[in-house]
């Protein structure tokens, strides 16, 4: 879905790109604060993929999924963030509430029926403690791996 001069319709991160770190590991650049706002996907909990450090989006009437709304990304910065999520996810558009109350649509990536949750929440603040350093080497493997 794209916006018109090479840019595409914001994308909703609700795991690991939330980091900056990982962020700019993937896109290879700081995306700007400005561009960055806090919001919501209705419909949805967080929880760990099964045996993973990393989350997936569960359906959950009533559930809402904080997450962050990132606008201005390039169709090269959403095919890196194609890579990046991999087979295991697929990028579709979805309605967010953005943090002033606005509607908006932005691409999400859903878990394929393939992956699995655990019945563990995702919690952003606990992955930082405890699981980004482990993460962050890993992903930079497999992105260098190509």
């Amino acid at each position: 879905m794209t916006t018109g001069a090479g840019m595409t319709s914001p994308f909703f991160f609700y795991g690991t790109l939330r980091d900056a770190d990982v962020r700019r590991l993937v896109l290879g650049y700081e995306i700007a604060p400005a561009a960055l706002s806090p919001a919501w996907l209705s419909g949805f909990t967080v929880r760990h993929a099964r045996g993973a450090s990393y989350p997936i989006l569960v359906a959950k009437r009533g559930s809402r999924a904080p997450g962050l709304l990132a606008a201005g990304l390039s169709r090269h910065d959403a095919r890196l963030l194609d890579r990046f999520e991999g087979t295991g996810y697929r990028r579709v558009a979805r309605t967010v509430a953005s943090d002033n109350g606005a509607e908006v649509t932005a691409q999400v990536y859903l878990p394929r029926p393939v992956m699995r949750a655990d019945e563990r929440p995702w919690r952003f603040e606990q992955w930082l403690q405890r699981d980004k350093a482990a993460f962050l080497r890993r992903a930079a493997a497999a992105m260098a791996d190509g």
